[in-house]
């Protein structure tokens, strides 16, 4: 038979100091609220003035709260997104999705899901990101477009083919060769529009950053021939057009991706 010990663990005596220690704060908050309670109502004379601090003690000891569990709701609210996240890709979230653009739509929606590591892959993704970054009255749109384009890595295309090549079986190799579009080469962004901070007399501005270029490596380097989409539009590129509002006015954002 084994006696357990009166003793507490250490843990919860971690948490009798804590718990301790808040109490002590808590009391010494709440004799200072009414202290300063008392002197604010002292100078005030009119009874519906005194009103206006009714709440005060709550007040202040939500605001004392908030500060001494910074780091907890914090925490909480990172968990909260993560749990979200992990949430939307399962079938009971999908489903109800599913049958709401069913009855807007009024047919039949099959729902197909790509999970992207990198923003800058999707045009419309990249510009959506972008344009609500430069909607913003304190941020200014080169400024925003060169931070969007340093995020984006750009392969050297000879050093990576040596690397796999070296790793990767014949067979992984004939698969990885036949997979096109699957490095992005160069991005190009044009915004043109009320751009400016000032309120009064707002000029429209078009502002252009790029990145590499929007060159097709088969018609360049391989000098074989592509495929054009819709008549002319190049397989390569992924295009967007995008025009939002601010106080100023409107501005637009068109944003060509080349992947090879």
């Amino acid at each position: 038979m084994k006696v357990l010990s009166d003793k507490p663990s250490s843990v919860w005596s971690k948490n009798l100091k804590e718990f301790k220690a808040f109490n002590q704060k808590s009391l010494q908050v709440i004799k200072r609220a009414q202290t300063i309670k008392k002197s604010l109502t002292s100078l005030v004379e009119n009874q519906t003035n005194k009103v206006v601090f009714k709440d005060f003690e709550n007040l202040y000891y939500s605001n004392f709260l908030q500060s001494y569990y910074l780091k907890e709701t914090l925490t909480l609210a990172y968990v909260k997104l993560l749990v979200f996240n992990n949430l939307i890709f399962k079938n009971a979230f999908l489903m109800g999705l599913k049958k709401t653009l069913q009855k807007l739509y009024n047919k039949k929606v099959f729902l197909n899901l790509v999970n992207q590591k990198y923003f800058y892959l999707n045009s419309d993704i990249f510009i959506k990101v972008l344009a609500t970054r430069i909607r913003d009255r304190k941020a200014r749109a080169l400024i925003e477009m060169r931070k969007a384009l340093s995020k984006v890595a750009l392969p050297k295309f000879n050093l990576y083919l040596s690397k796999k090549k070296s790793s990767l079986n014949l067979l992984d190799q004939k698969i990885v060769n036949s997979i096109k579009y699957k490095h992005v080469n160069g991005i190009r962004i044009e915004a043109a529009g009320r751009l400016s901070k000032r309120l009064t007399a707002s000029r429209s501005v078009f502002k252009l950053a790029y990145i590499g270029n929007l060159k097709s490596t088969d018609l360049t380097l391989n000098k074989k021939s592509s495929v054009m989409l819709r008549g002319g539009v190049k397989p390569n590129l992924s295009y967007t057009n995008l025009n939002m509002k601010t106080r100023n006015g409107a501005f637009g954002l068109k944003g060509w991706i080349n992947n090879n």
